[in-house]
This record gives C-alpha cells, sequence and structure tokens, in this order.
C-alpha cells in the first residue's frame, strides 16, 4: 500500500464535538431554529458533514436523506437576491435525492455542481414555493442546513422561515422541521446574523426567528492545547496508522507542534497559562499531511513509526510554510 491509501481526512471525533452533536440531534427533535457559529477553520463544515452523513446512529436520531445541506454564495458572486439563491439551492438538493441510491454530497465539496444549479427569478420563486413546501413534506426533511448562512439577508430569512412550518387549520402555523444556520461569528455578517435572529435589532430584528430560536446557539472554536491533544492522540493511530517512538517526549512535541500550528498561550500574573488563540483545522489537516510524506509508504501491515527526527523534520516544514 502508499500513502495514498490512507485517509488523512477521516472525521476526528472529539470529547466536544459529540456534545456539539447532542445539541443538534436536540434542536431537530425540538423543530428549533438552531445557529452553529464560530470563526474561520473552526471545523463547521466538517462537523455537520459527519453528524449528517457518517455517524453511528441511534434509531430516534435524523437520517442523511432526512437532512437537506446547502451552501450559500456572497452576493458578489452571484446576481442574484439571495431568497432566489436560497430557495434554487433547496430545490436542487431535493432533486438530488430523487436520485435511486443518492447519497448527500459530502459537504465540503457540495458546490462542486454550482453550475448545474437552476437559479429561479423573484417571479419564478412564487410559483417554485409551494411546490418546495410540498416536496419538504413529502420527503420527510426534518432538517434543512445553511452553511455561510451568515449571508442571509432579513428578506432571505423570513423565507427560510416559511420553509420551518406547516399550517394546521384548527392549532394555525406549527413547527414541521428545524433549521440549522452555520456561519461565521466573528465577522461583521455574523454578527449581524445573530442580532436578525436575537431582535437585537429593532429595525431587522425578526421576531418569529427569536421564538424558533430560544437561545439554541452552539459556539464553536479553533483548538486549545487540551482539544489539539486529543485530536494528536486520535489522528496519529486511526488517521496516520502510526505511534509515536517510546523515546519521544510526546507531551513536549505535542505542544510544539501545536504552537508551530497557531496555537497562542502567555503566562498571566499568577502564573497560569492563559491560551490565546487556537489552531485552525486546516492547519491540523497540513500537519497531518507533513508527517504522512515524512513517515514514508505504508505497507497496510505495520505501524508507522514517529521518531523524533520525523518530528524534527515536520516541525521544520510546518515553520517554513
Amino acid at each position: 500500500m502508499t500513502t495514498s491509501e490512507i485517509d488523512l481526512t477521516q472525521f476526528i471525533e472529539l470529547g466536544f464535538h459529540k456534545e456539539l452533536m447532542a445539541k443538534l440531534d436536540e434542536a431537530v427533535a425540538r423543530k428549533r431554529l438552531c445557529t452553529l457559529l464560530g470563526s474561520l477553520g473552526c471545523g463547521k463544515t466538517w462537523l455537520l458533514d459527519y453528524w449528517r452523513r457518517l455517524r453511528t446512529r441511534g434509531p430516534d436520531q435524523p437520517r442523511a436523506g432526512e437532512i437537506l445541506y446547502i451552501r450559500l454564495r456572497s452576493d458578489s458572486s452571484l446576481a442574484i437576491p439571495t431568497t432566489c439563491q436560497l430557495y434554487s439551492k433547496l430545490w436542487h438538493a431535493l432533486q438530488l435525492l430523487e436520485r435511486p441510491a443518492h447519497l448527500p454530497a459530502r459537504s465540503s465539496g457540495a458546490d462542486a455542481d454550482e453550475a448545474d444549479i437552476k437559479m429561479y427569478n423573484a417571479r419564478q420563486l412564487q410559483e417554485l414555493f409551494p411546490k418546495l413546501i410540498e416536496k419538504l413534506s413529502q420527503r420527510h426533511i426534518v432538517a434543512i442546513i445553511i452553511d455561510n448562512a451568515h449571508y442571509l439577508d432579513v428578506t432571505a430569512l423570513d423565507w427560510l422561515l416559511d420553509a420551518r412550518a406547516y399550517y394546521d387549520e384548527q392549532r394555525g402555523p406549527r413547527p414541521a422541521r428545524a433549521i440549522i444556520l452555520a456561519g461565521h461569528r466573528d465577522t461583521p455578517a455574523g454578527k449581524a446574523l445573530l442580532r436578525k435572529i436575537r431582535g437585537d435589532d429593532k429595525v431587522e430584528g425578526n421576531a418569529e426567528a427569536k421564538a424558533a430560536w430560544k437561545g439554541y446557539d452552539i459556539e464553536m472554536q479553533h483548538l486549545g492545547l487540551a482539544s489539539f491533544f486529543e485530536a494528536v492522540s486520535w489522528a496519529v493511530p486511526r488517521n496516520l496508522q502510526a505511534e509515536f517512538a517510546p523515546d519521544v517526549n510526546k507531551q513536549r512535541e505535542i505542544l510544539d507542534l501545536w504552537t508551530i500550528a497557531g496555537g497562542v498561550r502567555k503566562q498571566a500574573e499568577d502564573k497560569r497559562w492563559v491560551e490565546t488563540a487556537g489552531v485552525r483545522w486546516w492547519g491540523f489537516e497540513e500537519m497531518l499531511d507533513a508527517f504522512d510524506v515524512e513517515l514514508g509508504p505504508w505497507d497496510g501491515k505495520r505501524t508507522r513509526l514517529i521518531t523524533q527526527d520525523v518530528l524534527e523534520r515536520v516541525k521544520k516544514k510546518l515553520t517554513a510554510s
């Protein structure tokens, strides 16, 4: 076997991931509007892809075919209203589910067929809307994921909430499914999205969104040192098919790798170490790639050995990148 047959991209399930997925399951069960927000590179899309498609599920947890995933583009990349983009992509995702034995695409590659998506204009949207609502019910869609949700404007958010509910003749509008909004927390657009949902913005606040949300806010962060240590301990035997040599000081070397990959900490006046920056997931993936190259081809049987020499070459490569 060669290094190309080792799956470096398989999901690294950490303790905090299990907690976040439990919150997503709860939001779906309660048919809530849920925000999953964090800094760029904290792993939101990767987590959602694993939660939606690949994890081991209990009998009451949603299946991949019951969850729609779309990714929005910025206004500058598509010269159409956000509402039209939103519903065009939702309709396209529903049509994909009609294909025999269709498995929803990996999130990170979900935009590969962007050119194949028919974009409906505002007039056509009026005709598309009732068909989409009916199809959502027919397919028993229990959740809709909107990635890059910070691009939603007020009108698009209103239309999205319409896709969450159905009308009961006796009781009026009733929630039919969950809406999961994934996006950036620390950008102007991300902050504006939260203001709309929370109702902080008196001009653009959305009372319906606030009622549906009720504090279902999941925050993701970059990898702190403890999470980085856990991720390395998970990925070395599973993703790399490797182990540390007995004479390697694992704790010291992982601290060095965390710092080189972007982690920052400083010592406070009381001598405690305080982390001020974590590692982005693509920095972690870059590190795994470097290890894979420096370890050499895997024969498919023996565990590869991370020696001090391998570590020094990896650190040198990461420092130079």
